[in-house]
């Protein structure tokens, strides 16, 4: 799996050159991250899911945090999104 920045503080996870789920800054009303969101674009069943995806979203503090669990190392995890 990538990750290819979609918009500022929002990330696409690429699998085999499709985006399969995202990765999303959650900021609260003084622009602080709050904690960083990752989810599959489609509703699959539990059997079905992706590894390492357990439940159709994660809510993690840290974005490198987020991108250890998608196994996203090196080359592959981009600088962090500025905005």
């Amino acid at each position: 799996m990538t990750i290819q920045q979609f918009a500022p503080g929002s990330d696409g996870v690429i699998l085999d050159g499709a985006p399969v789920g995202s990765l999303v800054r959650e900021v609260g009303r003084n622009n602080a991250v709050r904690k960083w969101l990752v989810g599959l674009f489609d509703e699959t069943s539990p059997a079905e899911r992706l590894v390492p995806y357990t439940a159709h979203r994660h809510a993690f503090g840290m974005r490198e945090a987020a991108l250890e669990r998608l196994g996203i190392q090196g080359a592959d995890a981009t600088a962090e999104p500025i905005g």
